[in-house]
């Protein structure tokens, strides 16, 4: 390019033509292959990006089965830190809600202000997940997140007292809810079943901040919600559960009897 700038000051333009020809098919040719660097460059740092993403995920639910959840929780953590939302929404969800489950399961384990610290990033990340799993587009991921969601928002409104408890059981009401959407018996009968079972304590939960008629009328839809789980969960096949659903049946059907006919003294 030197000896073309030369001989174009010097008028050669024939000369300068033919070197600056030169000199560009030269440059050309370096670009090309800066080019094709780069691009194997970004190719490789993609590839090694989702190895990353991969071995985190995999790390962290190893970690997540053996009980490790302080582990797990920093080793989705760094797999969220490389994956883009507007890149890998279906991998960013999902890493999501692996992180709230862990999570969750932390602030049993924890002490102090950390136990409603943890509830509430569960929360937040199973509210995160839903920015991707719509209804729409994912219903099945989308009612499995929200019934996630109303089991972190329970937890966390039993650490709670006064309006911050009603109001986080409401939430957590209005999340079932939306899961049974879904949730059919027809198509989804355990499922729906389970989140019935969950409902109805919710509601019973929800009732115990009420009063009068409204105390009443959360309690029989609890009991609505309680009664038509145990069509699905049997003696037969979850006993536990069921022995456990017809106590509470009895002892809720008991309460609403007592608020209906009180004894007067």
């Amino acid at each position: 390019m030197d000896r073309a700038l030369v001989d174009f000051a010097e008028q050669n333009f024939d000369a300068a033509a033919e070197n600056a020809g030169y000199a560009a098919d030269k440059a050309h040719e370096r670009r090309v292959a800066a080019e094709e660097l780069a691009a194997r460059a970004v190719d490789e740092a993609s590839a090694a990006k989702a190895q990353e993403r991969e071995a985190r995920s995999l790390q962290g639910q190893s970690f997540y089965a053996k009980k490790h959840y302080p582990q797990a929780v920093h080793a989705f953590e760094q797999a969220l830190a490389i994956t883009a939302q507007s890149e890998y929404p279906q991998n960013w969800a999902d890493l999501q809600i692996k992180l709230g489950r862990a999570l969750n399961d932390l602030a049993v384990i924890s002490t102090g202000d950390d136990i409603a610290l943890h509830r509430q990033q569960a929360i937040a990340t199973y509210r995160a997940a839903l920015e991707v799993y719509t209804r729409e587009a994912l219903p099945q991921d989308w009612a499995t997140t929200q019934n996630n969601l109303a089991n972190a928002l329970g937890n966390q409104a039993m650490a709670v007292e006064g309006e911050e408890r009603a109001q986080l059981l409401g939430e957590a009401v209005v999340a079932y809810r939306a899961a049974l959407e879904v949730y059919t018996r027809e198509a989804l009968p355990q499922n729906w079943a389970v989140t019935q079972y969950n409902l109805a304590d919710a509601l019973r939960d929800q009732a115990e901040a009420e009063e009068g008629s409204e105390h009443i009328q959360l309690l029989t839809m609890a009991l609505a919600a309680k009664k038509a789980a145990l069509e699905i969960i049997t003696t037969e096949f979850y006993p536990e559960y069921h022995i456990k659903g017809v106590a509470w049946i009895n002892e809720v059907e008991s309460k609403i009897e007592q608020l209906e006919n009180p004894i007067s003294e």
